[in-house]
């Protein structure tokens, strides 16, 4: 039987893809193109109300697969398929916020789970002190950590949780959410409140680990 892809070091595929391989490409493509499924899927609902046609949408997340394939560095200990994950959802959140071009009160307090792969900078930073005194992210927030915290922070949210979430990332305010969700403000913001409390957990215990 002859090897399949899924008998296939990553590393040496990118390799070969790096190298303009079509064939290397066009494996990994089918091995990680669920990783657009489901960046897809969980905005569906956002690109529906964003008025943008499906193929954008759907050529950014391809982009963003793309562009994970051209800078990932394998030395840096964070895996392929969850790096692709972060640039797909930065390329689609981008293109989302953009087309909103709505203005938010959480500017200093958004929520975000993607950051930026080429310098490693992340908006989690701006939600756990509203002024960013004493933050304990500062001191703790390595690529390795923040991966953590990534995980750990999207594992604690109810599915609900999630759904406001997602929408915070796109700098929504309550009251949009409320409309797209189909809920009171009210509501909306005792969600954003919990969001707050268990991301602010997860950084305390990441805190109390690195020391």
């Amino acid at each position: 039987m002859g090897k399949t892809y899924k008998d296939t070091n990553d590393a040496e595929l990118l390799f070969m893809a790096n190298e303009e391989s079509e064939d290397a490409k066009d494996i990994l493509f089918k091995k990680y193109y669920y990783i657009i499924e489901q960046a897809m899927r969980r905005y569906a609902k956002i690109i529906a109300k964003s008025g943008i046609e499906y193929k954008d949408i759907y050529q950014e997340a391809m982009l963003g697969f793309a562009d994970a394939l051209d800078k990932y560095n394998d030395n840096k200990e964070t895996q392929l398929p969850t790096f692709i994950t972060l640039c797909v959802k930065r390329r689609l959140s981008n293109l989302l916020r953009a087309a909103t071009n709505t203005k938010s009160k959480f500017n200093k307090d958004i929520l975000s789970i993607d950051y930026d792969y080429e310098n490693y900078d992340t908006t989690l930073i701006d939600i756990i002190s509203d002024d960013n005194k004493n933050n304990p992210l500062i001191n703790i927030a390595t690529r390795e950590n923040l991966e953590a915290i990534i995980n750990s922070c999207e594992a604690k949210l109810s599915p609900f949780e999630t759904k406001v979430f997602d929408l915070m990332i796109l700098e929504y305010d309550y009251k949009q959410i409320a409309d797209v969700l189909h809920e009171s403000p009210k509501k909306i913001d005792n969600t954003a409140q919990r969001i707050r409390r268990k991301i602010k957990d997860v950084v305390d215990v990441l805190q109390m680990d690195s020391k």
